[in-house]
């Protein structure tokens, strides 16, 4: 189930420029979508999926092989989309305004959560409600003057950081699944990942490292455990269309 919710992860970098004056091609060149992912750590396969797109781009199906066989299928309507795996299980909702997610309902266990967005996309908070209709958790978006969510603050006092290189990098984001956007990305790919709980303690730091095509696409990403110098970095590979 990461590999659907790497919705929170990386950057998007759909930016479109038009001006009277200028040039235009008039063939764009589409973004790549993303095919598989593999994981692997200590020399085994830890995580295996592939992904299916319809005529329209859209992610139509995720087949995971590992760490256990599952099947996810997303269906569309107006201004909906819907996915469905039965394996976990899972049976959500979504409501798409103007092109982002603005609520997802888990319809099995009636748990909702609403997004809300500023002015230039950006995710800035996330409120989970139980099924009762009470708020349950909230997640807030901090960004920095460049675009990057550099903070998320989560109802309680745990807080998780993200540092970022100079680099900007075509990464598995939103654009690469073809699915509805949480809001635009951070403009940088992250390197450094940590999250404190409301006393201060670290429970959790990674290091990211990034292999790209040249085209600047991530065909590899490294993944350092900061806690546990003595374990192998985790590595995952990204193939695309």
């Amino acid at each position: 189930m990461k590999k659907i919710l790497l919705f929170n992860l990386l950057v998007i970098l759909l930016a479109f420029a038009c001006k009277k004056e200028a040039a235009v091609s008039p063939i764009a060149k589409m973004p790549k979508l993303l095919l598989t992912i593999t994981t692997t750590s200590n020399g085994k396969v830890e995580e295996q999926c592939a992904y299916e797109y319809d005529t329209q781009r859209r992610l139509v199906k995720e087949i995971c092989t590992l760490p256990q066989y599952s099947l996810c299928e997303y269906t569309y309507g107006t201004n909906k989309m819907f996915l469905k795996c039965p394996v976990y299980p899972i049976d959500w909702d979504y409501t798409i305004i103007n092109g982002l997610v603005n609520q997802r309902l888990d319809k099995i266990t009636n748990v909702r959560r609403e997004y809300e967005y500023d002015p230039q996309q950006h995710l800035i908070k996330r409120i989970q409600y139980d099924a009762s209709g009470k708020v349950k958790e909230t997640i807030s978006y901090i960004y920095n003057a460049d675009g990057n969510n550099t903070d998320e603050i989560i109802s309680g006092g745990t807080n998780i950081k993200y540092e970022y290189s100079n680099t900007i990098l075509n990464t598995v984001n939103h654009s690469t699944y073809g699915v509805p956007m949480f809001g635009a990305e951070s403009k940088n790919a992250v390197i450094r990942a940590t999250l404190k709980n409301i006393q201060g303690v670290t429970l959790t730091d990674y290091i990211y490292a990034y292999e790209t095509d040249t085209e600047g696409y991530v065909i590899k990403k490294i993944t350092t455990d900061v806690l546990n110098p003595n374990q192998q970095a985790r590595t995952t590979v990204y193939t695309y269309q």
